[in-house]
């Protein structure tokens, strides 16, 4: 799901109340009858993996945020400051507007380096489609689980779609972490005609 403004996700919730969210999944699972094994996959690999793609989601948000808004505010000062320095003339106010620029670039950079946006969303995304999944096996809802007589039997229809979720989002998170981008003089250009 997209992210909104103001560390709002997509439906209005706030990262803590998508904690909260995790919670009550987790009330809801616990005491679902399945065999050790299946308890184990069920809370320590799907709903553990679903918690950490939350965390993962909110420290990326912090990251992003936190750059942002230094570039920013280090924006609107470097002007200002370089401004009062223009005026006075002194070298204290030189060395304070090159360390601000200095600062924006480096933040700018960082963040682009880092991507904190684009992992932010990619991990809010995730932990939302998997949470979803887990909501629709506790509630044995949707196309895969609404016919099962217990969560028994629908364990595993959800083992399959967690596990190629999960190898889908690990492959898919990789893919997009190595992908070189070719320089702007080594991209192809396009003819106009």
């Amino acid at each position: 799901m997209a992210q909104s403004g103001q560390g709002q996700r997509a439906n209005g919730s706030t990262p803590e109340q998508a904690s909260a969210e995790i919670g009550r999944l987790a009330a809801v699972l616990e005491p679902i009858d399945l065999s050790p094994e299946r308890r184990a996959a069920l809370i320590d690999r799907y709903l553990a993996y679903a918690n950490w793609l939350d965390h993962a989601a909110r420290r990326a948000q912090r990251t992003h945020y936190a750059l942002r808004m230094t570039a920013l505010i280090g924006g609107i000062l470097l002007p200002a400051v370089a401004g009062l320095d223009a005026a006075t003339g002194g070298a204290a106010l030189r060395w304070v507007t090159a360390g601000i620029g200095v600062v924006v670039g480096g933040t700018v950079a960082l963040d682009g380096f880092l991507s904190a946006r684009g992992r932010w969303l990619h991990y809010r995304s995730a932990a939302e489609a998997l949470q979803a999944e887990l909501w629709q096996y506790a509630l044995l809802h949707g196309r895969l689980y609404e016919k099962a007589p217990s969560h028994a039997a629908a364990f595993p229809a959800l083992a399959t779609q967690c596990e190629h979720f999960i190898a889908t989002e690990v492959a898919g998170y990789l893919a997009d972490a190595t992908q070189e981008k070719a320089p702007a003089a080594e991209q192809p250009t396009v003819a106009s005609g």
